[in-house]
């Protein structure tokens, strides 16, 4: 399956701030400046995390397991009767706990399920147990138990749905900016919080030419107006 985002720019876009602020912070320590490289494809490799580190502890690649942990088992997407849900057990005090909730309070003490290693062993026989219940009752229910039970677990929703969330409602997730060429513009806000405050952008991203005015910071008069007399900025 295609990830969704162009998951390597954005996080590059993350690493390279990242750097940047190692390097202010080096420069105000040493007074010397620094010449920051960043690649899509070393940012793809680092992100790899664990499953780099299974390869190279290991030396065999990976396969692949749809939206199963290749370490953790039972951590993945279930589909409840009305919708999917994701349940993440990360430990054996939890699994005992999924157990005893899906009725079957047994597999904390079978062998063949006890440990995670074991589970992991025998992924391929109790995932479907486990998807079976599972898909018997709706998501709320189940998710109300698993809270109840202290294991990690959640719907699985479309991008409207998790806009409408109540924690994204809650914290402000989605914003309106206004005042450019645009109006008002629909976004998502920035998650970093500063002291309590949000850091947003007051403007929607501009039309095209919107800021033109601002290259005569850069052009020279008489080649700014050629360049608007040619079409090429607004």
């Amino acid at each position: 399956m295609r990830v969704g985002v162009a998951v390597a720019d954005l996080f590059t876009g993350m690493y390279t701030a990242q750097a940047i602020l190692a390097a202010l912070i080096r420069r105000g320590v040493t007074g010397e400046g620094a010449t920051i490289d960043m690649a899509l494809f070393d940012t793809q490799l680092a992100l790899l995390a664990n499953q780099a580190s299974n390869a190279l502890v290991s030396g065999k690649d990976p396969q692949r397991q749809g939206a199963g942990h290749p370490n953790i088992v039972p951590y993945q997407p279930f589909a409840a009767s009305d919708q999917p849900i994701i349940v993440a057990v990360g430990n054996d005090r939890q699994f005992a706990k999924l157990a005893a909730i899906l009725g079957h309070p047994e597999w904390a003490s079978d062998p063949a399920f006890a440990t995670n290693a074991a589970r992991v062993g025998a992924r391929e026989r109790l995932v479907p147990l486990i998807a079976r219940i599972f898909a018997e009752r709706p998501a709320a229910e189940w998710l109300a138990q698993l809270e109840q039970g202290g294991i990690p677990a959640g719907p699985i929703n479309t991008v409207l749905q998790a806009l409408a969330d109540p924690q994204a409602v809650h914290r402000g997730a989605r914003v309106s900016a206004g005042g450019g060429a645009l109006g008002d513009v629909a976004m998502v806000g920035s998650p970093i919080r500063l002291d309590g405050e949000r850091i947003d952008a007051p403007l929607p991203p501009p039309a095209l030419g919107e800021h033109g005015d601002l290259l005569g910071e850069w052009v020279a008069a008489d080649e700014l107006a050629r360049l608007r007399a040619a079409g090429i900025v607004g």
